[in-house]
């Protein structure tokens, strides 16, 4: 996690400097949501050619479904027909439960009836470009919309501990890996307070490092514009990733597949 808020803040002081060498029509726009998020899904672990089992993460585990998280955003337009968005966000969700079934994680059998603990970290950073083509502006309203190419990074982490075995153990996966994404993005200032936004951005791999991915991040937001730049705003947040890794030691596996989503705050200023 200390690797990506390193690279977001690197990003954000290039992206910054990049804005301020510009002159004309540049904007600098910075955002801060606070998500409620939900989350489903299941993972399956393999190791040494040992089968695991598909475990659902809220019937199984106990997880808990709901996470606060905060999600950051910069914005620049060093050109009126250029955007560039860097977003981060992170989850954590933990889960304690003795077990209702017995099942094999990481090459680990659990045990019916053990005391186990379970954590799930999904870190996500998020570097876009989009080309945008405007409408001019009558009577207050203008729409922008346009194309999005980008790259997304993703970090997750999953683990499982079973505190009261006969020998208390621990079985995890994690992987980091950079994915493309493209997308669309549409912006509409339908007067001079209400401004309304939606971008999907996602991709679909096969066999690039051993990793295939299927991925769909969504947002659609209404903002209030407030007095000189700053603005308040709601919005909807989807997220979804089925990601299968084999990019490990021989006989080794991993199965990802759950969703995020939820409504958030956001507050931001543009200058």
């Amino acid at each position: 996690m200390k690797g990506l808020v390193r690279i977001a803040l690197l990003a954000a002081i290039v992206g910054s400097m990049l804005t301020t060498a510009w002159a004309g029509e540049e904007t600098i726009g910075v955002k801060l949501r606070m998500w409620s998020a939900t989350m489903g899904g299941d993972m399956r672990v393999d190791e040494d050619n040992i089968l695991g089992t598909e475990i659902d993460i809220d019937d199984v585990l106990d997880m808990e479904k709901d996470d606060k998280a905060f999600e950051g955003v910069i914005t620049f337009k060093p050109f009126h027909n250029s955007r560039f968005d860097l977003e981060y966000w992170s989850n954590n969700f933990d889960g304690e439960t003795r077990l209702a079934q017995t099942f094999i994680f990481d090459g680990e059998t659990y045990d019916l009836g053990t005391q186990v603990n379970s954590s799930m970290d999904m870190n996500v950073a998020t570097l876009t470009y989009s080309y945008v083509i405007s409408t001019p502006r009558v009577a207050d309203i203008a729409i922008e919309a346009g194309p999005v190419i980008g790259v997304k990074l993703l970090d997750y982490e999953g683990s499982l501990h079973a505190v009261d075995a006969p020998v208390p153990f621990s079985a995890g996966e994690k992987f980091t890996t950079p994915a493309p994404v493209v997308g669309l993005r549409v912006t509409a200032d339908l007067t001079k307070w209400i401004t309304v936004e939606a971008d999907v951005n996602g991709l679909k791999m096969s066999n690039i490092q051993d990793i295939d991915a299927t991925l769909i991040d969504a947002h659609a937001e209404v903002t209030l514009n407030l007095w000189r730049g700053f603005y308040i705003g709601g919005g909807y947040h989807y997220f979804d990733i089925d990601v299968t890794d084999e990019s490990g030691s021989s006989g080794e596996k991993t199965e990802v597949d759950f969703t995020l989503d939820g409504l958030y705050l956001s507050a931001g200023y543009r200058f």
